[in-house]
């Protein structure tokens, strides 16, 4: 593990020392993606957080309340693996199909530092004020291309939002 994570922490490790202090640096990481082991993933993670190097990291779940699909991590959610780690000073931020405040609530509840939302902030542009005015907003789907304009996504953009099924209306 260790030689294939170095990549990984000489480019954080001269990123900061190239941007300094002042500087944010965060990493993303997606646990079950490309064939990684969670054990290792969980490893890496454990030393990123303890590092310095960085301000945050960034974990792409998928689904934020999903479980894991390596067998000997099942007993609990995905998420609860790396939000029991020491952080030291470092944050740990969630993402993965956060579409409501009551999602949110439980993220946070459950460890998180903070939640990144993807589609809910192409749906509303304000989900974080929505969701503090009102903690039981919700996204819904699917919506018209209009409301997608409105929000301020560009025709090519309501177009590419077509991809996502359930995610678009077929009225233009």
């Amino acid at each position: 593990m260790e030689n294939r994570a170095r990549l990984l922490f000489e480019v954080v490790r001269a990123v900061r020392e190239r941007c300094g202090p002042d500087f944010q640096v965060g990493v993303r990481i997606s646990p079950e993606r490309f064939g990684l082991r969670l054990g290792e993933v969980r490893e890496v993670a454990a030393e990123l957080l303890l590092s310095d190097a960085v301000d945050y990291l960034d974990l792409s779940l998928w689904d934020v309340a999903k479980q894991p699909e390596e067998e000997g991590f099942q007993d609990r959610p995905l998420m609860d693996w790396f939000t029991d780690l020491d952080r030291g000073t470092t944050r740990l931020g969630v993402a993965g199909k956060v579409r409501s405040g009551q999602q949110v609530t439980e993220a946070l509840d459950r460890g998180a530092d903070f939640v990144m939302v993807g589609r809910a902030s192409i749906l509303h542009h304000d989900f974080p004020e929505r969701v503090r005015a009102d903690g039981s907003f919700a996204t819904r789907t699917p919506v018209s291309p209009a409301h997608l304009a409105d929000e301020g996504l560009s025709p090519v953009f309501v177009e590419y939002m077509r991809n996502w099924r359930g995610f678009v209306t077929e009225a233009s």
